[in-house]
């Protein structure tokens, strides 16, 4: 059926009608083309950009990666992935990834301190961004710090965290260099504590030592004076018989006296004897290592300085000294410090008053060398310590105050005198430490044609 406006239209205007709807026809072609070509360039915009944007982060410093919440997975990962975390992107998984993980610091002070309550926050959208550090042990046993930093991807619509976008980057050196600075710190404080200990002991051994010269002078006069009139007294005890000097007969005075006298006089110079070491001992110590030095005398130093931390760790304590010991050259107050650290170690070492500590010196004449062996019935030690127990810093007593330094320096002391410091020890069975040094050879040569 024919359209029954067009009829009663004069041709005139139906020409009119039909190139007004061709216009208008038009208009909405160039529209719908404008529009096609206006997503075109915004679909190729969006590429270019998507390529510029993975390109991008490829090349970022560090591994980048994008998470899925929704899909419980990681939608993306860089490709170093595997040198960072010894697995590739096909083999992560959250709980794959989640087993590598040691140890995880917070690093921002401003969110919440306990890692779930900030992982749950950062996924609330309570915080716009998450920073953590992990120390983490690959497959191979390799350990590594890695910082993982990430910001949150969010619904269009719902605003809602969906995932997140983060970069992984190692970090294990700048942690080493931080924990070497960290240590050298403390080494400093040791040192300042050090220094402070010498002063401190400087002036406590003057204190000590101006009222012990007096008991010292005036024992020893007493001592004189007791000789002097102990004749005066006889005669007037056989004349007169018994009498009391100081509550108590002269009969038994006469016998008692002179043991009285000689324990103030060796009790005083015991004191005098300890303070002149505790002074040598915190004296800033030589570089000299030309001194002829006797290792019996060293060792019998070091036990006058330890005495009081051996009674209370042990009665059963025992040192049997060699015989005919060659003197070494070297440093007396170097090998003193060897030799007291290790002491100090021992006692450390024992579990109970009934474990023991022996200490023997020795003289190999055959191979020409003298050993020092201190060993004790403690806890012993595992080989994994055993191997590492001279190197800096290292320490199983860090909570009790252990810098690691003690067994460092006491090697290299033993280096620079020419001998060596060997362990023998196992869990439960204690440890002993020995010494060995070649003794000197003699300070004038023989002649020829002269033995030895």
């Amino acid at each position: 059926m024919k359209d029954s406006s067009l009829k009663t239209k004069t041709a005139s205007e139906q020409l009119k009608e039909l190139q007004k709807r061709v216009r208008e026809l038009g208009k909405t072609n160039a529209r719908l083309l404008k529009e096609i070509l206006e997503r075109k360039g915004a679909e190729e915009t969006l590429a270019q950009s998507e390529a510029f944007y993975r390109e991008a982060i490829e090349n970022a410093s560090g591994v980048p990666y994008c998470l899925d919440y929704l899909k419980g997975e990681y939608e993306f990962v860089g490709k170093e992935v595997k040198s960072i975390l010894g697995i590739s992107f096909q083999e992560m998984t959250i709980p794959r990834v989640a087993d590598l993980i040691r140890e995880t610091v917070i690093m921002d002070p401003h969110t919440p301190s306990d890692v779930y309550e900030y992982r749950m926050a950062f996924r609330r959208g309570e915080v716009d961004h998450y920073h953590v550090d992990l120390r983490i042990r690959k497959p191979n046993g390799e350990e590594k710090w890695i910082s993982d930093r990430s910001i949150p991807i969010l619904d269009p619509k719902t605003k809602k965290v969906i995932g997140s976008f983060g970069i992984l980057q190692d970090i294990t050196e700048r942690k080493r260099m931080e924990e070497q600075a960290r240590l050298h710190q403390e080494q400093l404080i040791q040192a300042d504590k050090m220094a402070a200990l010498g002063a401190l002991v400087s002036g406590v051994a003057h204190e000590i030592n101006n009222p012990n010269h007096y008991i010292l002078s005036n024992a020893s006069i007493l001592q004189d004076a007791w000789t002097s009139i102990k004749p005066i007294l006889e005669n007037y005890y056989k004349e007169n018989g018994d009498f009391l000097i100081g509550g108590l007969k002269y009969s038994k005075m006469r016998r008692y006296f002179p043991h009285l006298l000689f324990g103030i006089l060796q009790g005083s110079q015991r004191i005098k004897y300890i303070v002149d070491k505790l002074r040598d001992f915190a004296r800033p110590t030589s570089s000299d290592m030309t001194d002829m030095v006797n290792l019996n005398e060293v060792v019998q130093s070091a036990i006058t300085l330890v005495n009081n931390m051996i009674a209370k760790s042990t009665p059963n304590f025992s040192v049997d000294f060699g015989t005919d010991l060659p003197k070494i050259k070297g440093n007396f107050h170097r090998l003193e410090q060897v030799i007291i650290n290790l002491i100090q170690n021992a006692c450390q070492a024992l579990r109970n008053h009934h474990e023991s500590i022996s200490l023997t010196t020795c003289y190999n004449k055959k191979d020409g060398m003298i050993f020092i062996r201190i060993s004790d019935e403690g806890v012993g030690m595992p080989e994994n310590v055993l191997r590492r127990a001279t190197d800096p810093f290292f320490t199983t007593k860090r909570d009790s105050g252990g810098t690691g330094l003690g067994l460092s320096i006491s090697s290299r002391i033993m280096s620079e005198h020419g001998g060596r410091m060997t362990f023998t020890s196992s869990p439960g069975k204690g440890t002993t430490v020995t010494l060995s040094f070649p003794a000197s050879p003699p300070a004038h040569p023989p002649k020829q044609g002269q033995s030895l």
